[in-house]
């Protein structure tokens, strides 16, 4: 699976964040989920096992929660 450019800071990995990250299939099926993490890695490794069958990752929306 490929984690796609992560353009946000980690300077502040003590802070748990919201993130969208896209998550795409081996099917090509793109879906957006959300979740809670401390970094945008975190994020997507999380995002790609709640969708299952993940090609790839792309961060969308990143906020302090």
């Amino acid at each position: 699976m490929t984690h796609v450019c992560n353009i946000f800071s980690e300077n502040a990995n003590n802070i748990e964040k919201l993130y969208i990250i896209e998550v795409v299939d081996f099917d090509g099926i793109a879906t957006s989920v959300e979740v809670y993490a401390y970094n945008a890695e975190e994020a997507q490794a999380e995002a790609a096992e709640i969708v299952g069958n993940a090609d790839y990752t792309s961060v969308i929306y990143c906020e302090v929660a």
